[in-house]
Order: structure tokens, then sequence, then C-alpha cells
């Protein structure tokens, strides 16, 4: 069993995160840039002010191909969010 208290500190977000960039570009060539959110696509107002971790947009581009998708990473716990893992996909 492993105690998520003593490992945490190992495994922070933007460790991890790094790890994903350096997979993703080492194996397929992809970069993971994050991007600014525009006001229309926030869904998190206040999170912030609760002390909420941010949504973070992240552009999957490839140099080839350039730009294959985009993820929004909502991680942070606030009020009215859902509670459980989710995922959603939009196509435009």
């Amino acid at each position: 069993h492993l105690n998520d208290g003593l490992i945490s500190h190992y495994f922070t977000l933007e460790s991890v995160f790094k790890g994903l960039r350096e997979i993703c570009k080492s194996l397929f060539d992809i970069d993971l840039i994050e991007r600014p959110m525009g006001q229309s696509e926030r869904w998190d107002e206040g999170a912030e002010m609760e002390g909420c971790a941010p949504i973070k947009k992240i552009e999957f581009f490839h140099s080839k191909d350039g730009l294959l998708g985009t993820v929004y990473l909502d991680l942070g716990k606030r009020l009215g969010k859902f509670p459980h893992a989710a995922h959603y996909t939009i196509r435009c």
C-alpha cells in the first residue's frame, strides 16, 4: 500500500507534466504548449479567489502536422465541481 503523503512531493503536477512533455517530444515529436485561456473559454470563474488551481489549456503540436488538438486540464477542487474523474470530448 502506497502512502500518498510520502510520495506526493515527488509527483507534483509540474514534475509530472514536465515528464509527459519530454515523453511526447521524444517518442512522437509532439510539443505540449501551454496557452492562455480566452475569457469565453473559462468555466472556473472565481476559482483562483477560492485558492483553487487554475485550468490549464494545453495544445498538442506536431512539427509536420501542426496543431493536433487541445486539452483542458481542470485538476483543482472547487465548490460545485463534479467530485470524481471525468472526460468529455468536444469536437468543433
